[in-house]
């Protein structure tokens, strides 16, 4: 989980560790209406082989909780078909709906918290 409150910061972040990672990473836009994370992450790297994953634009979802429920509720479906890391890209107000609503989600991953004198 990188934790950024600022857009634009969030945006060099993400194109600086593109080029610096030594295989491509799958950028995954989420929508407003997007429903289950996980279903998303799959219908991305279904077509090429992936070996890393960087989901960004959660801050946006309408029904936040319902997509974070759902993700925690397919927690181990992760495990088994995500056999690359996944990046959430996330806001503090999206981290707080994380905690509470997919504590399970949320006990796996390992948090990075960039500010603006991150740079």
């Amino acid at each position: 989980v990188a934790r950024c409150n600022y857009r634009q910061l969030q945006d060099v972040l993400v194109n600086h560790l593109c080029q610096i990672c030594p295989f491509p990473i799958r950028i995954v836009q989420i929508q407003p209406s997007e429903l289950a994370l996980y279903t998303r992450i799959q219908e991305e790297v279904k077509t090429a082989e992936v070996r890393g994953v960087m989901v960004v634009g959660l801050e946006s979802v309408i029904h936040l909780e319902q997509l974070l429920l759902t993700a925690n509720q397919v927690r181990e479906e992760f495990r088994k078909n995500c056999q690359f890391p996944i990046v959430l890209w996330v806001t503090d107000d999206v981290l707080r709906h994380l905690v509470h609503t997919a504590p399970d989600l949320e006990s796996w991953s390992t948090k990075t918290h960039f500010t603006s004198r991150t740079f």
